[in-house]
């Protein structure tokens, strides 16, 4: 059979992979999923304290065993735990935010400035975390605002993300020093009867400064904070320059 002269054909030369129609994203769907991650973060924190608390009951018998070795072993689980800790003390309440902010989220067709932050944060943590909730909820922001932007943020390449969540996340041996005041702190808490034999710098007030350490030490599980608080979410000390790092704008 001869082709039809009429019958016109479609020219796919200057574009032989287009890309697929965005998927439309319902109000619902995006509340509901931003629901679930802040769900499973509050979740995934209690779970952690709880596994804090175990890790200090098995310390304090390793020390009543004079084992120290295997008590700094586990004082370095919990460093890291606590690591995590902070890091869902931050998305939590980036969750209720957006969650408050979902119109204004689908009425845009780029990701709002003033929400860049708050998001570009979630999708940093999802491919660290290999959190699958969040990884769904990245995907649906993909769908809206392209796969670039999901790249660009999945790379901090606007210094947007959180600075806490990206120093948290990064991996990185802990301070022997530090492992051991932890430690001096905890048989002081709860009345071990334990002796070290070298000698490290216990400030009066746990939260001072310590010589060596950063500024920031924090010795517990802080509580969590309103989440519309600036001053959680605004915890960036710039120094005077305009680098805006996990500067997060308040949105209200």
């Amino acid at each position: 059979m001869q082709p039809n002269p009429n019958t016109q054909t479609q020219d796919n030369s200057e574009n032989p992979n287009p890309e697929p129609p965005k998927k439309e994203i319902t109000k619902n769907e995006l509340k509901t999923m931003i629901l679930v991650c802040q769900t499973k973060i509050n979740l995934f924190r209690n779970k952690k304290v709880a596994l804090i608390k175990n890790k200090k009951e098995e310390i304090k018998k390793f020390l009543k065993q004079n084992n120290l070795e295997v008590a700094k072993v586990k004082m370095d689980t919990i460093i890291r735990e606590e690591d995590y800790i902070t890091i869902f003390d931050i998305l939590g309440p980036i969750c209720e935010i957006l969650k408050e902010k979902v119109t204004y989220i689908l009425n845009n067709n780029e990701c709002p400035t003033d929400l860049k932050p708050y998001i570009e944060t979630l999708i940093y943590a999802s491919y660290r975390l290999e959190f699958e909730d969040l990884l769904k909820l990245t995907d649906i922001f993909g769908e809206k605002y392209g796969k670039q932007f999901v790249e660009d943020a999945k790379n901090d390449a606007s210094k947007l993300v959180n600075v806490n969540v990206v120093e948290k996340l990064k991996v990185k041996t802990q301070n022997e020093t530090f492992i051991t005041l932890r430690l001096k702190l905890l048989v002081k808490e709860f009345n071990i009867d334990f002796q070290f034999n070298d000698e490290v710098y216990i400030p009066p007030d746990p939260m001072q400064p310590i010589p060596g350490m950063p500024d920031n030490n924090n010795f517990g599980i802080q509580p969590v904070v309103n989440p519309y608080d600036s001053g959680f979410l605004n915890n960036n000390n710039n120094n005077g320059n305009n680098n805006n790092s996990g500067n997060f704008p308040n949105p209200y």
